[in-house]
């Protein structure tokens, strides 16, 4: 698909990749394409509730030929599949951690070329608004002293 874009449009926006198909997706693009890439985060830091999280997020990718042909193309294997998904394949497709931590892992997709990432936050009860973490996502990502702070905002669920 990014072949396609790169002849056929002024860029791309991919989903539910890594930053190692970011990487792909730049060189295959070239530098004056637009890229835009979707990343999903879980502000949680203890890895088991994490990865259990993550883990039911991206059943139905796991699940999906298309998606698997995609994760293997990047080097994943059937073992990375097997139970769920392996911590380095969920690990790469959500991040997780405290605010700093996804930020410093987000940046990973901009300093391999993206010029937008779309940010998908998980485990955000139904009815509720995800706006809270994406301003604590922000703060994490903008420059000290830009705009006012806004961490002082409803807690992150530990």
């Amino acid at each position: 698909m990014p072949e396609l874009a790169r002849v056929g449009a002024d860029g791309a926006q991919t989903y539910r990749v890594t930053v190692a198909h970011t990487v792909q997706a730049r060189e295959i693009l070239g530098p004056d394409a637009f890229l835009a890439v979707e990343h999903a985060v879980l502000f949680e830091s203890d890895p088991g509730r994490a990865r259990a999280l993550a883990r039911e997020h991206l059943h139905g990718y796991l699940n999906t030929p298309y998606n698997l042909a995609k994760f293997r193309r990047l080097g994943y294997t059937d073992d990375d599949f097997a139970g769920g998904g392996s911590d380095r394949l969920v690990d790469d497709l959500v991040f997780w951690g405290d605010p700093d931590a996804v930020a410093r892992k987000l940046r990973g997709h901009t300093e391999a070329g993206a010029d937008h990432v779309a940010v998908q936050v998980l485990g955000v009860e139904p009815g509720d608004s995800a706006l809270p973490y994406w301003r604590l996502l922000a703060d994490a990502l903008l420059p000290a002293g830009f705009g006012p702070s806004r961490r002082t905002g409803p807690a992150v669920p530990a």
